[in-house]
């Protein structure tokens, strides 16, 4: 009998204390599912802080691509412009020079062909001076002739009245005659002289005036040829800017899963066969023999995955 009575109560103990057990893994495990659903919303937070931390940096990178090329359009624009006005600025002086150049030419002609009428009338000049000299010299030698011819009439009117005759008047009529032939010879070689001079002088005229044009040629501006006109400007290239591709679902990461518990409550099953095992030991451990008439029953109770044997009667006292 106490044998059964301590196989009771060790069932009992058994039992309660597992209850307890279960009670204490229990609560252990709900304190632990708490702790598990905090830690997947932090977790479940902070991905997706992360997700929108990762989207607002491509928004940003895409902000900042797209000022830099709004940047770079306005300086190409402000570029582009400034190079229109320094190329009008080139053209407009490339065009005043080259009409100065134009008016300097059209001025050079001018001076050019007045200096050839000047030297032409200058030239002129100098031969009617000449051919003037010329025919004063000539009206001079024609009146000294004529008076000569008038002096030697005179003086033969003169011998003829003086009534000299014979060899005497003869050779006074000779000697007028001869003194007249050489004036007239003296006249005649000072008109060929001065006939020569006044050619020479035309001839230099003539030369000097082939030296004047010369000269003003000379002086002459050549026609003036235009330099290569400015080169248009080009446009200020703009570079091509690449935008950040799409994000996706991986660039976020895996997204959070709440994590498996731990700890492990036991089952009603468990701690009735735990009551049960622990009854079954205390009756073994306590029993002293088998009573008269009684045969021993072998009863088979898987424990662990062993198998062990008890007396008759142990099915009654676990309850199975």
């Amino acid at each position: 009998m106490a044998a059964w009575a301590w196989a009771l109560g060790s069932a009992a103990v058994s039992y309660l204390g597992g209850r307890q057990n279960r009670k204490d893994a229990k609560k252990a495990k709900k304190e632990d599912d708490k702790y598990l659903d905090e830690l997947l919303a932090q977790q479940q937070a902070g991905w997706n802080m992360n997700k929108s931390l990762t989207i607002a940096k491509r928004d940003e990178t895409v902000r900042g691509i797209n000022l830099r090329e709004k940047n770079e359009r306005k300086f190409a624009e402000f570029k582009d412009l400034n190079n229109k006005r320094a190329y009008d600025q080139s053209v407009a002086i490339y065009d005043y020079q080259n009409k100065q150049l134009d008016k300097q030419f059209v001025k050079s002609e001018n001076l050019f062909r007045d200096s050839l009428s000047l030297n032409a009338r200058a030239a002129a000049s100098a031969r009617e001076r000449e051919i003037s000299a010329l025919m004063e010299e000539r009206q001079k030698f024609a009146y000294e002739n004529e008076d000569n011819i008038i002096q030697d009439l005179i003086a033969s009117g003169t011998l003829a009245a003086s009534g000299i005759q014979g060899r005497s008047g003869q050779k006074a009529a000779q000697a007028q005659m001869y003194a007249l032939g050489a004036n007239q010879a003296i006249m005649t070689s000072s008109m060929v002289s001065a006939a020569k001079n006044t050619r020479s002088n035309l001839n230099d005229i003539s030369r000097q005036l082939d030296q004047a044009n010369t000269n003003a040629n000379a002086r002459r501006m050549l026609k003036p040829e235009y330099a290569p006109a400015p080169l248009a400007p080009l446009s200020t290239p703009i570079n091509e800017y690449q935008l950040p591709r799409e994000l996706q679902e991986f660039d976020f990461g895996v997204t959070p899963i709440r994590g498996q518990s731990s700890i492990q409550v036991p089952s009603w099953g468990s701690i009735f066969a735990n009551a049960a095992t622990s009854a079954v030991s205390s009756f073994a451990n306590n029993y002293s023999g088998t009573p008269r008439g009684q045969t021993q029953g072998v009863g088979i109770l898987p424990t662990g995955g062993q198998t062990e044997k008890f007396g008759g009667g142990l099915e009654q006292i676990i309850g199975f």
